[in-house]
């Protein structure tokens, strides 16, 4: 899957929801947030929905055949996705990130700058 960004992104977010920890695979997910206008994916991208932990619903996009996750979209926020850092080429995006469900951090996540 090719994703295309244009310009820098509304904000950026480092998850700590058991959403977020169940996609990635570890204790947080890093992402950055596009209004859907400003992103072009080509390439075959698998959806997966769910209701969330936190009451809103949840979709992932995922690469068909590697299963990366893409992109998370969630009912709390319409018209916006949000791209996992992860799959970036220009890490550099990812700029001063908001720390969000920092009540779910695991004790081992030592990745918030004041602590779990």
């Amino acid at each position: 899957v090719q994703i295309t960004l244009t310009g820098p992104p509304e904000f950026s977010i480092i998850c700590y929801c058991t959403d977020c920890q169940r996609i990635s695979g570890g204790g947080h997910l890093p992402q950055v947030a596009y209004k859907n206008e400003r992103i072009k994916m080509d390439g075959p991208v698998a959806i997966h929905s769910w209701p969330s932990g936190s009451g809103s619903d949840l979709t992932l996009g995922f690469c068909e055949t590697c299963t990366s996750p893409i992109y998370k979209s969630t009912t709390r926020m319409e018209g916006s996705l949000f791209v996992a850092a992860g799959i970036l080429d220009d890490l550099s995006i990812v700029e001063d990130p908001r720390y969000v469900f920092t009540d779910s951090c695991q004790v081992w996540d030592k990745s918030i700058p004041e602590g779990p």
